[in-house]
C-alpha cells in the first residue's frame, strides 16, 4: 500500500505531542488549510479547539485534555509555550487527589490574546526562567 504524504507528515507531528497538533505546525510541515478541512471533513482529524486538531486513529490518551490545553497558546504565537501548572499539574503526577474542573495554564506574562479563552482553562501569568521552569510573579 502506497503511503499518503499528508498522512506521514501529520502522524510525525503528532506522535510525540500524544496525537495533537496545531494548525500552524502542520502549515509549517507544508500541510495547507484547505487540505486541514478535507481531512477534517473526511474524518481523518478532528478539531478539538480552534487551531489544535487530533488525529482519529491515534490512541486516546488520559493526558489528551493537558495536551490539548498545553498547545491552545500556539495557535496565534507558534513560538509560545503554555505549561500545565497549579492544580493540574499536580493530578498529572498523582500527587493531589482533586480533579480540577479546568486544565491550569501558566503563559508567559507577554502572551495576550484577542480571542477567547476555552472555557476549560484557566490561564496564568508568569515569566519564563530557563534555569528553574516558570516562576510565578
Amino acid at each position: 500500500m502506497r503511503r499518503r504524504r499528508w498522512d506521514t507528515t501529520l502522524y510525525h507531528l503528532a506522535e510525540g505531542q500524544a496525537g495533537y497538533f496545531t494548525a500552524a505546525q502542520a502549515r509549517e510541515a507544508g500541510l495547507q488549510q484547505v487540505r486541514l478541512a478535507q481531512l477534517h471533513k473526511t474524518g481523518d482529524i478532528e478539531r478539538v479547539t480552534r487551531g489544535v486538531y487530533r488525529l482519529t486513529r491515534y490512541p486516546i490518551s488520559p493526558l489528551g485534555q493537558y495536551m490539548e490545553a498545553a498547545l491552545w497558546p500556539q495557535v496565534r504565537w507558534p513560538d509560545a509555550r503554555g505549561v500545565v501548572s497549579h492544580e493540574s499539574a499536580l493530578a498529572i503526577y498523582g500527587l493531589s487527589d482533586a480533579s480540577p474542573v479546568k486544565v491550569h495554564l501558566t503563559v508567559p506574562t507577554e502572551f495576550r490574546i484577542r480571542r477567547a479563552v476555552p472555557r476549560r482553562l484557566a490561564l496564568h501569568y508568569a515569566e519564563e526562567n530557563p534555569d528553574q521552569g516558570v516562576v510565578s510573579r
